[in-house]
């Protein structure tokens, strides 16, 4: 992800239960600047998100963008949505079950929002994937989220 740095301090974190959800996804939230949503497949344009089911998060868009490095197998490039974290987004991931039941599909447009990476100061500090509903978090926020 261009300018996302990633540095090798991470634990591998499964959560296990609702609780232990909410505990997790208020403590990475209140340590975030910003959340970015690969959107698969590529977005037409922004106005394209403006008018799927998550248009109430379009005043929380700070910038798209796309990435090759996380092309899928078909060679579809994904693009990237980075949105400002800010109650609006704080109440998103709350209304969730877990981390990874956010992954919804706008079926008018065919477009999915997934694998959210958490960023603070232009590194990351949470990676998820949706699929193997596992992420890598933080050492330091690890060691919080366990004392």
């Amino acid at each position: 992800m261009r300018d996302v740095k990633r540095t090798d301090s991470y634990v591998s974190y499964i959560v296990e239960d609702h609780k232990e959800y909410l505990a997790f996804i208020k403590l990475v939230l209140n340590n975030t600047d910003v959340v970015c949503f690969k959107v698969s497949p590529f977005l037409d344009s922004l106005e394209e998100f403006r008018q799927s089911i998550w248009s109430w998060l379009n005043d929380n868009v700070l910038y798209t963008t796309c990435d090759v490095e996380i092309s899928d197998a078909s060679g579809d490039i994904s693009h990237l949505l980075f949105f400002k974290n800010d109650y609006t987004l704080y109440e998103f991931f709350l209304n969730k079950k877990n981390l990874f039941d956010f992954e919804e599909t706008d079926r008018n447009l065919g477009i999915t929002l997934e694998n959210p990476v958490f960023i603070r100061g232009g590194e990351a500090i949470c990676f998820s994937i949706t699929h193997e509903e596992s992420c890598d978090l933080d050492k330091d926020l690890y060691l919080k989220l366990v004392e």
